[in-house]
């Protein structure tokens, strides 16, 4: 599986992220400058989407993984 950044200016991939899990969900912060990806793996991966750098990885339990109430916040860290 891969995420694909596009600039949508010009209809060209900036960057291709290669991902060895399944992705649940995925979210950008405020700025654009971190991903964060849920995978079927069980793990959190914050991702730098300029460079497909993985800058940290957590492990969720199968109820954060599956439950509404999880949220993550990613700020400029």
């Amino acid at each position: 599986m891969k995420i694909l950044v596009w600039n949508v200016a010009t209809a060209s991939i900036l960057t291709t992220i290669d991902c060895q899990q399944e992705i649940i969900s995925i979210s950008w912060n405020f700025n654009g400058s971190r991903i964060v990806t849920s995978t079927k793996d069980k793990m959190l991966r914050v991702i730098n989407p300029r460079t497909g750098e993985v800058l940290q990885v957590r492990a969720i339990s199968f109820t954060e993984l599956y439950s509404h109430k999880m949220v993550c916040f990613l700020f400029n860290f």
